[in-house]
């Protein structure tokens, strides 16, 4: 059996940014992940059969204003960000 100082219960935003944490601060860690795909909320899937493009089921937008730390570690990981005006 595996011993490790935290247990993470998710591979959403929050519990890679909760990993990532840990990592910094040189503790061992597991994460969980109910699904086959980290990410959680935040996931795009095929439109439709005759569609060509992409849907956004969860999370659709973060600001760098009232988001700023979710914005930076988006930042971060290099995740495609795409800026949209009002």
């Amino acid at each position: 059996m595996v011993s490790v100082d935290v247990v993470v219960v998710g591979a959403g935003l929050s519990g890679l940014r909760a990993a990532t944490q840990l990592h910094l601060a040189g503790l061992s860690y597991a994460v969980l992940e109910a699904t086959d795909r980290v990410g959680g909320k935040t996931l795009s899937n095929p439109a439709s059969s005759n569609v060509t493009g992409l849907v956004d089921m969860g999370a659709a937008w973060i600001n760098d204003s009232n988001q700023s730390e979710m914005f930076a570690l988006a930042e971060e990981f290099d995740f495609d960000l795409i800026v949209q005006r009002p």
